[in-house]
């Protein structure tokens, strides 16, 4: 559980539920609801916009929920495109096989049966990471952004200045 809520794991002999999010906040991960089996694949995580992919049957793996297009982040560079905290792809079980799709706003992809932790968020938009069989990915650094009316008035990090606001 968190901001966004990560997703759950497969277990031999249980259903899992995803984590849930903090209210106002984000989403929740996604749920494992069958079958039974010893796949090590799991649901996505959730992201500020929309919830992870649950997964429903044997190998699959989930999909990180969308995150959120922040217009005025778009001013100061945003990255990627005014897109943050998406979250992190399950795990798939299968060797050679691809982990669930990262969702838009940074989220890591997840990756497969003992591959290294190579998926990781995003760095600046708070993306979640990716998870896999035996590691997983570190959730992406996040941004503040200040804005504020008129001409600059503080110092320190990126400082523009677009239809008179200062960021």
């Amino acid at each position: 559980s968190g901001g966004s809520g990560g997703g759950a794991g497969r277990g031999a002999t249980t259903f899992n539920s995803g984590g849930l999010a903090l209210q106002n906040q984000g989403n929740p991960g996604g749920s494992v609801t069958g079958p039974f089996d010893n796949s090590y694949s799991s649901a996505g995580g959730g992201g500020a916009g929309t919830a992870g992919s649950s997964i429903t049957g044997a190998s699959q793996r989930g999909n990180g929920g969308s995150g959120s297009y922040v217009a005025s982040f778009t001013a100061i560079g945003g990255s990627p495109a005014g897109w943050f905290a998406g979250g992190g792809g399950g795990s798939e079980n299968a060797l050679n096989a691809n982990g669930g799709i990262g969702g838009i706003g940074g989220g890591g992809t997840g990756g497969y049966l003992n591959t290294p932790s190579l998926y990781s968020g995003s760095a600046n938009t708070g993306g979640g990471g990716g998870g896999a069989w035996q590691s997983f990915g570190i959730g992406g650094s996040g941004i503040v952004a200040i804005r504020y009316s008129g001409a600059p008035i503080a110092t320190g990090g990126e400082i523009t200045q677009s239809e008179g606001y200062t960021y």
